[in-house]
């Protein structure tokens, strides 16, 4: 169904007309969707009063993943390393963030290539090819995929394979990379982003 100018004409008076609309997009629009969505009701039922979720850790310090968007692999390495330091009765330890993020990224290269070479007879300009070029190695990534890596390629304790400047801040490299791995056709309509 293809919609009319008299139809969007309807939608704007009634809108014009609608004040609680008003009210929910000055809300978005100073708070963010999420935040003004929120509802306290919800969140108090789900809290009880005198009830806080924590693990307890010991005095080691937690590992920092400076300037990286690999917080998913440091929340998960961190708990690993409490265990491994309960369990082997260890003063300190770290497991090497470098060494997943190595195979990450390997992981991450191979399926694009992959998928490139599975599209070859895609419209460039197309939004499949448009989605794969958008962002083929972010530093993202959630459980299953450190459970894959893990799985696959083990871990390893960090003075194996320690933090270098590169992996402590990828965005500037992710940054160059993207701007200059493709033909100035592509890179000029694609966007940018830097790891949160």
């Amino acid at each position: 169904m293809e919609i009319s100018k008299e139809q969007l004409a309807k939608m704007a008076q009634a809108y014009k007309k609608a004040e609680t609309q008003h009210v929910a997009q000055r809300a978005v629009t100073k708070n963010g969707i999420l935040a003004s969505a929120e509802s306290v009701e919800v969140l108090e039922s789900m809290s009880p009063k005198n009830f806080a979720f924590s693990i307890d850790v010991d005095d080691q310090a937690v590992a920092n993943q400076k300037m990286s968007g690999r917080c998913w692999m440091f929340a998960a390495l961190n708990t690993f390393r409490f265990e491994i330091i309960k369990k082997l009765n260890l003063e300190n330890f770290e497991l090497s963030q470098s060494y997943l993020f190595f195979y990450d990224k390997l992981e991450k290269a191979n399926f694009f290539l992959e998928s490139i070479l599975e599209t070859l007879d895609e419209p460039t300009g197309g939004r499949l090819i448009a989605w794969l070029l958008s962002s083929p190695m972010n530093d993202g990534g959630q459980w299953d995929m450190l459970c894959g890596l893990v799985d696959k390629y083990g871990v390893v304790p960090k003075d194996a394979m320690p933090e270098t400047a590169c992996s402590s801040s990828t965005g500037a490299p992710f940054w160059v990379r993207e701007t200059t791995r493709w033909p100035s056709g592509l890179a000029g309509s694609m966007t940018y982003s830097t790891p949160a």
